[in-house]
């Protein structure tokens, strides 16, 4: 993580092979000339990570399906005492 952090601090694009690549970007508001123009227009820097063959194929192959609701047989209950789950003292 340290090498990663230098590397995309110096501008490098961090390649991880089939994960994906990670770069960091920056943008500014623009000036009407470049005398009008400094670093307090730059936006905040950003890293963009750009997923790689093996998530894309996660993505492509992946299934939906509904998923039913799980009924719960004490809903109908009430909340009452809860005494069907202890045993009565008579």
């Amino acid at each position: 993580l340290s090498v990663m952090q230098e590397r995309l601090e110096e501008g490098d694009i961090i390649c991880m092979g089939r994960l994906g690549n990670f770069r960091m970007v920056a943008g500014s508001k623009g000036a009407a000339t470049k005398k009008d123009f400094d670093t307090s227009l730059f936006n905040d820097a950003r890293i963009v990570y750009v997923s790689g063959t093996m998530l894309a194929d996660i993505k492509k192959n992946a299934k939906f399906e509904e998923l039913k609701p799980i009924t719960d047989p004490d809903a109908g209950n009430n909340g009452g005492s809860g005494s069907e789950d202890r045993p009565e003292i008579e």
